[in-house]
């Protein structure tokens, strides 16, 4: 990894005590092993030394630039197809069958057979501006306490907290860019333990690139957890990391747990969007209008700048559009 990003990255954590710059890492790396090194990082390094010696040329630069696009988004697609044929692979392995069976049908509200189509989608819309991921909220304690106000059954609670971030991310063009909300409510009761359920998760989803969020109370204050994966498969190739929080005096409100999940929803899809795409961030501009709490806005927008800040220091400007 750049020596760049190491170096923001550990000053970026001095000035926060908010440890999202492990999402930034995770995608970052996600965005470099998709990238071929000997030819990429040579040809990057190359335009650096003719811009300093006042012999860079625009047009030979944007023909650079294209070409790592396209080799890219090439490695993207072969990477989304070789997915789908492993993942077909291991449906029909009789561990496979044990897990579902033991595990996955008493928790989730996902059928098998029905992350068929995200994956067709992929297969689809390999190009990486048309990737979208899953957002997916888990059924937390700290949730149903939020959403307790409703006076409904628990589990209508928790449908009823879901449909209200589904509606925030869907009202802005940036958010259905980003996600798609198909699974958005997919537990069928209460997660005991995040990492369990991301670990699951991830077993059936891996290849499928996602967003978990699980809102937490510890102290009288709320906080949320994100769980993210991408493309990469393979054994615990995904990452679980705090992203936001607020002060006691707004925990046990509705207003501020909808503010934390859409916020840590915005932000760590932006960065994983960017990292796929090079799109430059979406959601962002969405925050002054759907994050109700100037508290809870603040803490995010100050998270986007630090990040910003981190990406023109590596080599993933070169990818931006």
């Amino acid at each position: 990894m750049d020596e760049s990003l190491n170096q923001c990255l550990k000053t970026c954590s001095k000035e926060s005590s908010i440890p999202y710059f492990a999402l930034l890492y995770s995608a970052y790396n996600l965005f470099m092993s998709l990238l071929s090194h000997n030819d990429v990082n040579k040809k990057i390094e190359k335009l650096k030394k003719e811009a300093e010696k006042d012999t860079f040329d625009r047009d030979k630069y944007e023909l650079e630039c294209d070409y790592l696009r396209r080799s890219y988004a090439q490695n993207i697609a072969f990477q989304i197809e070789t997915n789908s044929r492993q993942f077909a692979n291991l449906r029909e392995q009789q561990a496979f069958k044990f897990f579902c069976e033991r595990f996955w049908q008493s928790q989730f509200s996902m059928t098998i057979n029905s992350l068929d189509t995200p994956r067709a989608e992929l297969l689809a819309n390999s190009a990486p501006e048309n990737i979208k991921l899953q957002l997916l909220v888990a059924w937390t304690p700290a949730l149903q306490q939020a959403a307790s106000s409703f006076g409904m059954q628990l589990k209508d609670n928790y449908v009823r907290v879901c449909k209200d971030l589904r509606d925030r991310v869907k009202s802005t063009p940036a958010g259905n860019s980003v996600y798609s909300t198909s699974f958005i409510s997919g537990w069928l009761q209460q997660s005991r333990s995040t990492l369990s359920d991301v670990m699951n998760l991830y077993y059936v989803m891996q290849g499928i690139p996602s967003v978990v969020l699980f809102l937490d109370e510890s102290d009288g204050r709320l906080m949320v957890d994100v769980a993210t994966w991408s493309l990469r498969t393979g054994n615990n190739n995904f990452t679980v990391c705090r992203c936001f929080g607020c002060k006691p005096a707004a925990a046990g409100n509705y207003a501020a747990a909808c503010d934390l999940l859409y916020g840590s929803a915005a932000f760590a899809g932006d960065i994983a969007k960017s990292m796929l795409s090079g799109k430059k961030f979406g959601m962002s501009s969405t925050l002054g209008t759907l994050i109700e709490l100037p508290q809870i806005r603040k803490e995010v927008m100050d998270a986007y700048s630090a990040v910003e800040k981190t990406l023109l220091n590596t080599d993933f400007k070169y990818l931006m559009k």
